[in-house]
């Protein structure tokens, strides 16, 4: 029983990330996902883990669902333990002139964006 004796499986917490402005596309912003899953790390390698997240400020469109736009670090006395990707949750087309038209005839006749 080395493995249970010698390791443990950490579940980190969720993160809280901000939306991915979207440069050219049909929507501003897009939502980033961290899809969280568990590691195993040998013990006491979870006690004083701390999370660096790192995304883009801005992307260009299109945008592909699953599209990585940055990365979460779990890092323990600055050295990086493990690493998860952070991904686009859904597509963001490019914006085309009849995309635009629509979203400027929609913004005439509702006045919401």
């Amino acid at each position: 029983d080395y493995g249970f004796a010698n390791y443990s499986y950490y579940m980190p917490e969720k993160v809280e990330l901000s939306q991915v402005r979207v440069r050219g596309g049909v929507e501003e912003f897009v939502t980033p996902l961290c899809e969280m899953g568990g590691v195993l790390l040998t013990k006491g390698n979870a006690v004083g883990l701390t999370s660096v997240s790192t995304v883009e400020k801005e992307v260009q469109a299109p945008v592909q669902k699953g599209q990585k736009i940055g990365e979460l670090c779990y890092q323990k006395d600055g050295k990086t333990i493990f690493t998860l990707p952070i991904l686009a949750q859904k597509d963001v087309p490019k914006m085309t002139f009849g995309a635009f038209l629509k979203k400027l005839l929609m913004i005439y006749l509702t006045g919401e964006k």
